[in-house]
Order: structure tokens, then sequence, then C-alpha cells
């Protein structure tokens, strides 16, 4: 299904918008937001997970496409996004890095 260790390397994320216009927000160190555009979410598993407190709570993962827009083409990028149902967060699992350098070029 998933790769456990990609999805224990989590940021938080803000999704925010209505179809089809729905934005991811990544804050950066410096204090920026960085916006994208998603394509498209698909379920991709659920799941019960137990905190550092021992609490568990339920979350739901998500395969997203990430869209760029470079001078003449948009690139996509897959990522998995999970939400913590409880909380109501947004985070994305794994490396994030190859999006923020493609935002910049």
């Amino acid at each position: 299904m998933l790769d456990v260790k990609e999805l224990e390397k989590t940021k938080l994320v803000n999704i925010v918008g209505e179809i089809p216009d729905v934005r991811l927000q990544i804050l950066e160190c410096n204090g920026d937001i960085k916006e994208f555009r998603l394509r498209e979410m698909k379920i991709a598993g659920a799941r019960t997970e137990i905190d550092k407190s021992n609490r568990e709570y339920y979350c739901v993962y998500y395969k997203g496409v990430v869209e760029i827009l470079d001078r003449f083409h948009i690139n996509s990028y897959k990522k998995i996004f999970k939400y913590v149902v409880k909380n109501k967060k947004w985070f994305i699992c794994g490396e994030y890095n190859d999006i923020m350098k493609a935002h910049k070029n």
C-alpha cells in the first residue's frame, strides 16, 4: 500500500478552496507561504494511529497531484497527504523539497 517510512515524515500544511480551485499552502521557515494547485486527491487508505501520548486517532491518506506552472508547461508531482479527522489537520508525507524548488524557479 503506502511506504511506512515516507508516512512518518510529515509537515503540517493547509488545503483551502473548493472544487475545482483547490490549493495547497506550505509555510516556509522564513514565514513565506507557498501556494500550489492540487489537481486531484484520491483516497489511498485509512488507519488508526497512536501519538506520543498513547492516544488513538483516525487518519485518512490521500494520493494527490500538485501542479506547478513553469514558463511554458505544467509540471505535476505526485504526493501523499494525511488528514487527521479528529484535529481536522492536513499533512504532506515524505519529501516535498522538489515542489519547493520548482516553485522558486
